[in-house]
């Protein structure tokens, strides 16, 4: 019973985690339509920094 469950929530992480994801996607892609190649660019690199300091 418990398993079952938690089985049921990491699926739903998984799902939102996609769905997150796929928002990023589009927003980028938003964004450099609108000839914001550069800060496209910055933004990954501002996360990886991040996560290494």
């Amino acid at each position: 019973m418990i398993l079952s469950q938690e089985i049921k929530i990491k699926k739903m992480i998984i799902k939102i985690k996609k769905m997150i994801f796929k928002k990023e996607k589009v927003f980028f892609k938003e964004k450099r339509e609108k000839g914001g190649e550069k800060w496209f660019i910055n933004i990954p690199l501002c996360k990886t920094r991040d996560s290494l300091s």
